[in-house]
């Protein structure tokens, strides 16, 4: 009994202290902006980027030079994207907003010194307008907490931005399952986007999993390019023995909701056609605009794996050789080799 409701407290503690910083956000973003209005200055005149950056000394001392490879020069860096960014968005002439290291496999942790870096990108993200355009939006292998989420969603909430490719990879979430999804869903449902790609984001809840499909559904009438890969965790669905229905379905689902779509990316998902199940077979055949179907799986076996056996071959070449010769599959992984099923004298394309 004690201990339950020791964790009660903990819970109530931990959001009160979420709201407070949100408010404290919105307070400091007010203030400033009231305190323009009266000096009849241009917004960004007396600016500057005030968040403090740690020494490389102090980096190493908090552990990152052990916990990544050149962990702290990758933090210097990853500072410099957020200070950068910030200036850009502010004076308008910011293309891209991309925080992480792309080329860094490990997850850079949270400490409490990017709270004010993130709050300099939240502010400034703030000042886009509807209609403002983004070559990407990309958040990669970066933790992100709970409280910092809350802070980019309410900086973008319900800005109708248009952005080219959105980009959400190797985030650890420190929060409720649904903020996993929720920041994702906001740009899906609000911006126009182009290409959307959400990888190795651990979901292992089928409604939420369901959640980010409904919003990929929905946001059809710009998407044309879909990527989803190992983020499929689902064990087990009700009323059903296989967990790989989950990423058949979803595959199924994304096909029949946008026939406009000109690559598919479902690297890792659990995905495995049933022998008496034809949807796949006459989605591809009525999909003439898709170009590239990924189905792959990463270099090294893992639960998320992707299952190709004859009948699904069968599938594949059926609906190529049948209905849509420019299409290319591409099945196996470097742990077992690559194949792109492709029609006979179409040379394989990058689609990947």
């Amino acid at each position: 009994m004690a201990e339950a409701l020791a964790k009660e407290i903990i819970s109530q503690s931990c959001d009160l202290q979420e709201r407070v910083i949100k408010l404290e956000d919105q307070v400091a973003t007010l203030k400033s902006r009231l305190d323009i209005m009266e000096s009849g200055k241009k917004p960004h005149d007396d600016w500057e980027y005030s968040a403090p950056v740690p020494s490389f000394e102090e980096l190493e001392a908090m552990g990152y030079e052990e916990e990544l490879g050149d962990g702290a020069e990758i933090v210097e860096s990853l500072l410099g994207e957020f200070e950068i960014t910030a200036r850009n968005l502010r004076w308008g002439a910011c293309e891209s907003v991309s925080i992480g290291d792309n080329s860094c496999d490990d997850i850079v942790k949270y400490n409490d010194f990017f709270l004010p870096h993130w709050r300099e990108l939240a502010d400034a993200l703030s000042f886009l307008k509807d209609g403002d355009v983004l070559k990407s939006f990309s958040l990669t292998n970066i933790e992100l907490p709970r409280h910092i989420v809350v802070m980019l969603k309410n900086s973008l909430r319900g800005k109708k931005l248009q952005i080219d490719y959105v980009r959400f990879e190797g985030i650890k979430f420190e929060g409720m399952d649904s903020d996993r999804i929720d920041f994702a869903v906001d740009l899906l449902s609000n911006c126009t986007v182009t290409t959307f790609h959400f990888e190795s984001i651990k979901i292992d809840s089928h409604s939420e999993l369901n959640r980010l499909c409904d919003a990929i559904n929905k946001s059809s009438s710009s998407l044309r390019h879909v990527g989803l890969a190992c983020c499929n965790y689902v064990q087990k669905v009700p009323g059903k023995s296989d967990a790989e229905m989950v990423g058949y379905n979803l595959l199924c689902s994304i096909l029949d909701s946008n026939k406009e779509l000109e690559t598919v990316k479902f690297k890792a998902m659990k995905v495995a056609i049933p022998e008496d199940d034809d949807r796949l077979s006459d989605l591809l055949e009525e999909s003439p605009k898709l170009r590239g179907l990924d189905l792959s799986n990463y270099i090294f076996p893992n639960k998320s794996w992707n299952k190709v056996d004859e009948h699904m071959s069968h599938v594949f070449v059926g609906a190529i050789f049948e209905k849509n010769q420019d299409l290319q599959i591409r099945v196996g992984s470097f742990f077992n080799k690559y194949h792109t099923y492709h029609a006979k004298g179409k040379k394989p394309l990058h689609f990947f």
